[in-house]
């Protein structure tokens, strides 16, 4: 009895940290495993429930019809694939996204599926509202590239990584405050709720009355008995690419196909998805490592060399400290490791134990050795934070941030360099390697005359930043270069920055900005750390003068559209009619929407304000 309790609370723990929390605490493969041992010693039965709660903060919503999920089919049953592909035929095969479940209500709210019959409604949808008559179910992702992308700005300013595609989607839409992150997610739709027709029929339904894009599909010309080879080969095709996809989805398409095959609590049985597999390896754990970030001790776990999608790979980073408690490893566990997406390695579970040394979690920080502080990240998650604000460690990380190339861009300031002015008592702060004299680099281990001379003249050559690099390059958590460049477009200059920040201005305001960010960006440590740069380094205004700021207005107003032409071109300003890197705003009241305009301005980091926002600019 014991094993029945803890398999089923494991299963349980890894639901609500997939669903209810965006932070997976194993992998998708390891939770297949998991349930299928479950269902082997103590059958279906109790796993027969849907999965997600509501998350605190957001609007719960009742789903009139059970939005469930779907049963899976992996690749190697072949016996049971044949068997479903045929009670199903003829089929429609669909690219089964990797993303957030969302569905698009007549009303005009966008809600997660939640457990099925509970979700929650999305504060922030970068999304036209449905205007047809049914509800519209689809997908919420990020691309590959902007998920890689994404995740480089979470680590230059030291935060977590997001495990996959599908979770960072979940934790961008789901956040309470409006995420910076909010125009990169993208929808496509596949389902008509509540019209029972045939798949290709609801595709098309979709396709003529909203203005979603629909999910790229099949219908194979072929017998039941060759259509496996399709599904294999459509995955294959699309395996790569840049939008994230898990599988295969095979749907009948028979008419009232739900109402003839029906459904379980769990998902219906008018369809199925096809589940493939990444490029698997096993390998030997040996040690791990705890690298101090400016703020997180982030775990890495180093093991023996292996080939993965043509690569050698020996180490993988682990998402936080809770998943490296997780996994429970000691040197010489045999672990299985992936290239997710065929880029990132990742460790998806542990094969075998040894009787070698516990790998441990550490109570103190590698760098400086005081406490460590947990940060809970979910349920069953947690960051280990040092809090000790004279860190070497940290002090490292962040000098190596703010000097690297995209943003102040020293050369040869690198990470033992750093160490070494720090050892030598040179620099206590990052600012003070704007002090450094020659004399003082000469004396590091490994400088000679020509070595020391190149740094020296490297530092002292910065004197100007762009606003919006120079913001970047403050290395203050949470406030990188995607920020710098909506404050740089929409205030211009430094002097007017400090002046709306020093005002403790709420800048929420401007699209893409949070609560959370905004709190910071008005903190006396901010202002006090960007004044502190300002001694060394002159920003430059922004190209944009005011009195050459180009508008762009689109979608529905209040007032005919000519009122605010002539109010714009009255204070000497222009309106032109397309979105380029010229424009420096883009007019519409609808900010989530994913019109091409409203894409290629968020492309551009061009601020999308409303016609009041217009009006008080004006002013």
């Amino acid at each position: 009895m014991i094993l029945h309790d803890t398999l089923l609370q494991k299963i349980k723990n890894a639901d609500i940290a997939y669903y209810d929390n965006d932070n997976p605490i194993m992998s998708d493969e390891d939770y297949d495993n998991l349930r299928n041992e479950f269902i082997t010693h103590f059958g279906k039965k109790e796993l027969d429930y849907i999965s997600g709660h509501i998350k605190k903060g957001l609007k719960p919503f009742k789903h009139p019809t059970n939005i469930n999920s779907l049963d899976k089919i992996k690749f190697y049953e072949k016996e049971k694939l044949n068997k479903t592909i045929k009670k199903l035929y003829p089929v429609v095969l669909e690219l089964k996204l990797d993303g957030l479940t969302i569905v698009a209500y007549p009303n005009g709210e966008f809600v997660t599926r939640g457990n099925g019959s509970n979700g929650e409604v999305l504060n922030n949808f970068p999304c036209e509202p449905n205007h047809s008559e049914y509800p519209i179910r689809g997908e919420a992702f990020l691309t590959q590239s902007d998920f890689e992308w994404i995740n480089e700005q979470q680590k230059k300013q030291n935060q977590p990584l997001f495990a996959n595609a599908r979770n960072a989607a979940a934790g961008i839409l789901r956040r309470l405050d409006k995420s910076p992150y909010l125009d990169k997610i993208q929808f496509l739709a596949y389902d008509v709720i509540g019209y029972d027709k045939s798949e290709l029929d609801k595709l098309k339904y979709i396709e003529e009355n909203t203005s979603f894009n629909t999910v790229s599909y099949l219908l194979p010309n072929c017998s039941s008995d060759r259509i496996i080879i399709y599904i294999e080969q459509m995955y294959q095709d699309n395996i790569n690419k840049d939008i994230p996809i898990d599988g295969i989805v095979v749907k009948s398409n028979i008419e009232h196909s739900l109402e003839k095959f029906g459904s379980t609590v769990h998902h219906p049985l008018n369809a199925f998805a096809y589940k493939a597999q990444d490029e698997a390896k096993t390998t030997t754990i040996r040690d791990i490592k705890w690298q101090v970030g400016k703020e997180c001790i982030t775990p890495i776990a180093i093991f023996d060399p292996i080939q993965l999608e043509g690569t050698t790979v020996s180490q993988a980073t682990l998402s936080n400290a809770g998943i490296a408690e997780y996994f429970d490893f000691h040197i010489g566990d045999t672990i299985m490791v992936i290239k997710a997406n065929k880029i990132i390695p990742k460790i998806t579970q542990k094969i075998q134990s040894s009787n070698g040394e516990k790998l441990t979690i550490p109570s103190t920080c590698p760098s400086c050795g005081q406490p460590l502080t947990k940060q809970n990240t979910n349920t069953n998650s947690y960051n280990l934070i040092c809090t000790n604000d004279t860190c070497k460690g940290k002090l490292v990380s962040r000098i190596e941030y703010m000097f690297s190339k995209k943003n102040i861009n020293v050369k040869g300031l690198s990470e033992q360099t750093i160490i070494k002015l720090i050892d030598k008592g040179f620099v206590n702060k990052p600012t003070d390697i704007f002090n450094l004299t020659l004399q003082q680099i000469k004396q590091l281990d490994g400088f000679a005359e020509k070595s020391s001379q190149n740094l020296f003249n490297e530092i002292k050559s910065v004197k100007e930043l762009p606003l919006e690099v120079f913001i970047s390059s403050i290395g203050f958590i949470d406030i990188g270069i995607n920020v710098g460049k909506l404050l740089a477009h929409t205030f211009h200059s430094y002097d007017k920055l400090y002046a709306i920040l020093t005002t403790k201005s709420d800048l929420t305001f401007i699209d893409g900005i949070g609560e959370k960010t905004a709190k910071k960006l008005i903190s006396d440590k901010f202002i006090s750390e960007m004044e502190e740069l300002r001694k060394y380094i002159t920003p430059i205004d922004n190209e944009i003068e005011t009195k050459n700021l180009s508008f762009v207005i689109t979608g529905t107003l209040s007032k005919p559209r000519t009122e605010y032409i002539n109010l714009i071109e009255a204070k000497g300003y222009k309106v032109t009619g397309t979105v380029t890197k010229k424009t420096n705003y883009l007019v519409m009241n609808n900010k989530t929407s994913t019109s091409t305009k409203a894409n290629k301005a968020r492309r551009l980091n061009i601020p999308i304000i409303t016609e009041e926002e217009l009006i008080k600019l004006l002013k």
